[in-house]
């Protein structure tokens, strides 16, 4: 029997080929009992793969059998996705997906300069709450986070995250603590086709969808610039609303008192007149 280079696990332990959730070749669906995909060391002898998740479940992509042996043990720790596949995910929280160029290097570094220890497991991108997401640089509209969180993942080849229904918004990051803004427009070839250039990541507008191109995986969003044109998102945003309440008391308090001020001045000046 000729191995399957794709297999799927449940929450209740079996493990089972993905040919049987889909005709091969074409799109695996994957419910909310599934708990991750297998990824082995067939895969370069089959098609490309996509993936469609339809839950709000975690789901891990397995990669171990993909590693580099020379690699092993180093700091960097090299992973050889040799077909290319895609990730969609559809839930109650909104839909996300994810797009890997055939022969790309995914590559795990240890966040603090030593072997990753990662296992192996790449968490298929999930729509968080942005109500519950603070950043930095300003209101997020749309968070979207894939990756790790016990490795920094880096590519040699850019990975297309997209971001539905968020065109014209600006988009960022966040990673180990830091937010930043992607300001870096991708570059449209004569084919239509965008490409990432010299920067390690990009973006551009596809009809209602900001896309991100990267060289890295953490948590992506879109948000709401701070500027007066985005005053009633910004006072909406749960994150900012009470900051944004209590600055306005204290702006209104702070007026109150220098009138109050300056007509009790007036007065005495009157006063002094007569």
């Amino acid at each position: 029997v000729e191995p399957d280079p794709v297999m799927v696990k449940t929450k209740d332990g079996r493990q089972s080929q993905a040919k049987d959730r889909s005709v091969f070749g074409g799109t695996v669906n994957l419910d909310s009992e599934v708990t991750e995909v297998v990824f082995t060391k067939e895969w370069d002898l089959r098609e490309d793969v996509s993936l469609s998740i339809d839950s709000n479940e975690n789901v891990a992509l397995d990669f171990n059998a993909l590693k580099d042996p020379a690699t092993e043990g180093d700091v960097a720790q090299v992973y050889k996705i040799i077909k290319s596949f895609s990730i969609d995910r559809t839930s109650t929280n909104g839909g996300a997906s994810v797009a890997f160029e055939e022969d790309t290097n995914m590559t795990s570094f240890g966040q603090l300069g030593e072997d990753s220890g990662w296992d192996g497991k790449l968490q298929a991108p999930k729509v968080l709450d942005s109500q519950r997401f603070e950043s930095k640089i300003g209101v997020p509209a749309y968070v979207v986070n894939v990756g790790a969180e016990s490795a920094v993942l880096v590519f040699d080849k850019p990975v297309k995250v997209v971001l539905p229904g968020q065109a014209n918004l600006s988009v960022g990051y966040s990673q180990l603590g830091k937010d930043t803004k992607i300001t870096s427009q991708c570059i449209e070839t004569s084919e239509g086709v965008y490409e990432l250039g010299p920067a390690s990541e990009c973006y551009y507008f596809d009809g209602n969808d900001a896309i991100v191109l990267t060289k890295h995986f953490t948590i992506f969003y879109s948000f709401y610039d701070y500027t007066p044109s985005n005053v009633v998102q910004i006072i909406r945003h749960p994150s900012i609303r009470n900051k944004v309440i209590i600055i306005g008391s204290a702006t209104a308090l702070a007026l109150g008192l220098g009138l109050y001020a300056f007509h009790k001045k007036r007065k005495r000046e009157k006063n002094a007149q007569v």
